[in-house]
């Protein structure tokens, strides 16, 4: 266990470093990229973003370590180092049914289904939040329904729109119109993600986001899906569906609208932004699974 733990320490240090170079690139460049490339400025917004998840994530995996060294040195579980902590995690209804489902019943399920199901449940979280009693019972259903939208839409981004661009004859345009409906309601969302419930600004906020949410989802499922759906067979909307399930396990679960919105750059960020958001999540508050 020493050496693996020293195996850590020195597995630490690429990232790391690599953080920090990318970090000096992003502050040193672009002021001469101003003058001499002004086109390279998106190129190094992008290599400031990365810089930053690199150096956090590298941040926690120190910590990690860290509290596994503490743990080891102690011989105590978390459990009884954090005895008065109760995690609670958002709520998946559909986790084990699409991770141990059968080969029938997943033939059975085009790529609508699971997307239609996602618009179903957010629909329901957006009620949950609006009727819920208190505070807390409020902030819940608001982490519930962040980590909910978030996965569904880079899910969407990763699976679906690829696809739609590859088979529609109008692909491209459909797709840019659903991105430019994603990116605007990813901004309300960074900005809803971040309210206390009490914030006077929590509900009216929710409710000019599901206005535009809504229409965007009754969009897609009325003429998107359906014109993907024509275009596919059986066996090729139930692997799309499949794909889009397990995408939703390794994306963010929080809203970056500053990240790229198409592969491969949104999967690169994704895989790197993923971790700190889960972490988050750990300690965020979140529905009872009843």
């Amino acid at each position: 266990m020493h050496s693996f733990s020293h195996f850590l320490s020195v597995a630490l240090f690429l990232p790391i470093a690599l953080s920090s170079l990318l970090h000096f690139l992003s502050h040193s460049l672009p002021q001469y990229a101003y003058t001499h490339f002004p086109h390279f400025y998106l190129f190094f917004t992008f290599y400031r973003f990365i810089a930053r998840t690199l150096l956090h994530t590298a941040f926690l995996l120190q910590l990690v370590m860290l509290l596994s060294r503490i743990r080891l040195a102690n011989h105590i579980t978390p459990r009884t180092l954090l005895p008065h902590i109760t995690i609670a995690l958002p709520v998946n209804r559909h986790l084990a049914t699409s991770s141990t489902m059968s080969d029938a019943s997943a033939q059975n399920q085009r790529i609508s289904d699971p997307v239609k199901k996602d618009h179903r449940e957010l629909e329901e979280y957006y009620h949950k939040i609006l009727n819920a009693k208190g505070e807390d019972e409020k902030t819940r259903w608001a982490n519930q329904f962040t980590w909910e939208l978030a996965r569904h839409s880079v899910g969407e981004e990763l699976i679906i729109y690829p696809c739609m661009k590859r088979c529609l004859k109008d692909g491209e345009s459909l797709v840019a119109k659903d991105l430019q409906q994603h990116q605007e309601v990813k901004e309300q969302l960074y900005k809803f993600q971040s309210m206390k419930a009490t914030d006077p600004d929590f509900e009216p906020t929710l409710r000019a986001m599901w206005k535009d949410l809504a229409q965007h989802n009754k969009e897609e499922e009325e003429m998107d899906l359906v014109e993907l759906e024509q275009t596919l067979n059986a066996e090729e909307s139930a692997d799309l569906a499949k794909k889009f399930h397990l995408t939703k396990k390794f994306v963010p679960t929080r809203s970056h609208p500053s990240a790229p919105n198409e592969p491969p750059f949104e999967t690169v960020v994704g895989l790197l932004t993923a971790p700190i958001d889960k972490l988050h999540d750990i300690f965020s508050r979140f529905p009872k699974d009843d």
